[in-house]
């Protein structure tokens, strides 16, 4: 579904980002890059992907972990993405929850 609107309420911005054109190749591409950037050991892991039959491409790396007061390890990402139409990049926080496994929290701080 490359190209198409976003429609739920202020999630528009993300008509505007690469993710927006990417296929479901692409997204398995960059899942499976996030993925191996938070299981590696490296505090300061970098990975990349790239999509020859679209073009699409970006860079997961993460900026530096730590554990927050109640014990939970977290690791800062930086996630990069790139189409012919535009690129485009975030930094997020992101931590292991024992249920759903990394899940961004933006709330979460070094203890």
């Amino acid at each position: 579904m490359a190209g198409a609107p976003v429609h739920a309420g202020n999630l528009e911005f993300l008509n505007k980002s690469p993710v927006s054109y990417f296929n479901d190749e692409d997204m398995r591409l960059l899942k499976e890059t996030v993925a191996q950037v938070l299981d590696d050991k490296d505090a300061l892991a970098k990975k990349s992907w790239s999509n020859p039959a679209t073009g699409n491409s970006g860079e997961v790396e993460a900026l530096g972990a730590f554990t927050t007061a109640a014990g939970v390890s977290c690791k800062r990402v930086r996630v990069s993405n790139h189409t012919k139409a535009v690129d485009g990049h975030g930094t997020y926080t992101v931590c292991q929850d024992a249920e759903k496994g990394w899940a961004v929290d933006s709330t979460a701080k070094p203890g």
